[in-house]
């Protein structure tokens, strides 16, 4: 098995609470999450323990991947295990207020399984890096907008 443990932060020029709410809430998900297709199964509201579904494209494959609510602690950490076919792992996305914003964190503490996933393993974590960066210009973009 493959692991990866991948951080990335940005500052966001905006409040805690704004740039809090834009990553922890599955309906703002859509809007920068960069290979998303679709997000489904989601009741509101949020909380430990919530779970949805999340069909995501990386390298030209489609994979539904259930997520499950770790932490909710508002307005600064935000955590949900993911279990697909190929990937397990915590994903956690943290924000600190700064004098001109907020910093926000994504780390993925991540394995992949299969043996094509794992043959794949060094593309695959050099295609994770870019979609974390990518994910978080996103949210900058967003937020700042």
């Amino acid at each position: 098995m493959a692991k990866f443990n991948l951080t990335h932060s940005i500052i966001v020029k905006s409040d805690l609470e704004n740039v809090f709410e834009h990553i922890s809430n599955p309906d703002q998900i859509k809007n920068w999450v960069s290979n998303l297709v679709e997000l489904r199964n989601y009741t509101p509201p949020i909380s430990v323990g919530t779970t949805y579904d999340m069909i995501t494209k990386s390298m030209g494959q489609e994979t539904l991947t259930t997520s499950k609510v770790l932490t909710y602690d508002v307005p600064k950490k935000f955590a949900v295990s993911a279990d697909s076919s190929s990937v397990i792992g915590t994903f956690t996305h943290s924000c600190q207020a700064l004098t001109d914003g907020v910093e926000v964190t994504i780390h993925w503490d991540m394995e992949m399984s299969g043996l094509i996933m794992n043959l794949f393993a060094p593309i695959a974590k050099y295609q994770m890096n870019k979609l974390i960066q990518e994910d978080l210009n996103n949210i900058k973009t967003l937020v700042e907008a």
